[in-house]
């Protein structure tokens, strides 16, 4: 996790970095789940913990949790450390060949579908020890969100496998996952404080996910704070988060590969999570297109209110296909359009009826004057892939080499 001192030495060095965009609206990360201190190891001489998530003290109910294990293993060990719920299922299994011998190795867990674990490590356990550094209590959803960015008294978006076609469930919704990360937060008024957050985002390729530039902070945290190694380390996406969905199909980022605050957004290299809900197989990537469609017809498949996976298609289209960006930097590189969204949709794609990625969502409703260049309106927005590519292929080459053909 993002430690206190280096993101304090951020703030004096580099006041002019937190700068606001040009326009702010109610979208941005969404709050979701409570940090935890387990305060708990396991070694040769305390194999067992039965109780490792502590009495929480947050409103919503968690379901699920991650953990951070903080684990020292000599070169030759063979142990095993099984992770169960309350009904003693296997939630996940470690193992001493995930983690290279020598210095304390950190590395977060998937989702653990459970809101108490017991931990017990089994085999050579001479002069191996796991602690568990810290730990993120998943609720179901944050439904509590307020709501910005939508155009009636309800949301207008259906369950994906309930409402999506077959096609949208088979390609385009199995590309779409949320993501949950975490950092120390600096609110308005208080002292510091772990947060984690959601938002949405999508495969480019087997191992590039796509989100926004925003996705990689909290609203208190400066420009520079945003997408360091150690938010990346605390982050993982889930592409199986749907209702009914036990294949969790979890990734880890291991490494931002570039982010842009102008066009809000980020590329992520990922790989399976150790343990439980690791990908099987290869992900599937979205199709990417940097041509609008003609006759305005999107869809948009989100994690809004960090829900599982919603489609808004029904009354959904293109408002303004040369849409200001957020920033007074980056031109008219935006759609704006009338599908409804919430926070956690933020780093969605938008997809043209054909099922191609054409916008990367990252805007709801302005409900607040910015300026005279920055009236309120109703209307949410997506940076457009075009204006993506474009930014890929003069700032990094090498990467847009490894996007599909488009």
């Amino acid at each position: 996790m993002l430690k206190e001192a280096a993101l304090a030495a951020i703030l004096v060095a580099s006041p002019a970095l937190a700068q606001a965009p040009r326009c702010v609206s109610g979208e941005s990360v969404t709050r979701f789940g409570e940090w935890f201190s387990p305060g708990v190891s396991l070694d040769a001489g305390q194999r067992r913990q039965n109780d490792v998530v502590p009495a929480l003290r947050g409103a919503a109910a968690p379901v699920a949790v991650r953990l951070q294990l903080a684990v020292s293993t000599p070169a030759g060990a063979d142990w095993k450390l099984v992770l169960r719920d309350p009904q003693l299922r296997v939630l996940a299994i470690v193992e001493s060949r995930d983690f290279a011998p020598g210095a304390v190795r950190q590395q977060w867990t998937g989702r653990l579908e459970a809101a108490q674990v017991s931990a017990e490590l089994l085999g050579d356990v001479r002069g191996a020890r796991i602690g568990f550094a810290a730990g993120m209590a998943l609720p179901s959803g944050a439904k509590d969100v307020n709501v910005y960015s939508i155009s009636g008294a309800a949301p207008n978006w259906r369950d994906l496998y309930e409402a999506g076609t077959a096609t949208v469930q088979r390609q385009q919704g199995e590309s779409v996952g949320m993501m949950v990360s975490g950092a120390v937060a600096f609110p308005p008024s208080g002292p510091p404080a772990k947060a984690t957050w959601c938002c949405s985002g999508a495969m480019l390729t087997a191992d590039i996910y796509i989100t926004n530039w925003h996705c990689g902070g909290t609203d208190s945290l400066p420009d520079a704070a945003h997408w360091t190694s150690e938010i990346c380390a605390n982050t993982v996406l889930d592409l199986g988060w749907d209702e009914g969905n036990r294949a969790r199909r979890q990734y880890a980022c291991t490494a931002v590969l570039h982010r842009s605050k102008t066009l809000d957004y980020a590329l992520l290299r990922v790989s399976p999570v150790t343990g439980p809900g690791a990908a099987t197989g290869r992900a599937n990537p979205v199709v990417i297109s940097a041509v609008l469609p003609a006759d305005d017809s999107i869809f948009i498949v989100h994690h809004a209110q960090c829900l599982t996976k919603k489609v808004s298609a029904q009354g959904c289209s293109i408002d303004n296909r040369a849409f200001p960006g957020w920033t007074s930097t980056s031109g008219a590189s935006e759609i704006s359009y009338t599908c409804d969204t919430e926070p956690g949709a933020s780093g969605a794609p938008v997809f043209d009826a054909a099922g191609r990625m054409i916008a990367l969502h990252h805007l709801g409703h302005q409900k607040r004057a910015g300026g005279p260049d920055c009236p309120v309106d109703a209307v949410n927005k997506g940076i457009g892939m075009a204006s993506i590519l474009a930014d890929l292929a003069a700032s990094r080459p090498d990467l847009l080499a490894e996007l599909p053909p488009r």
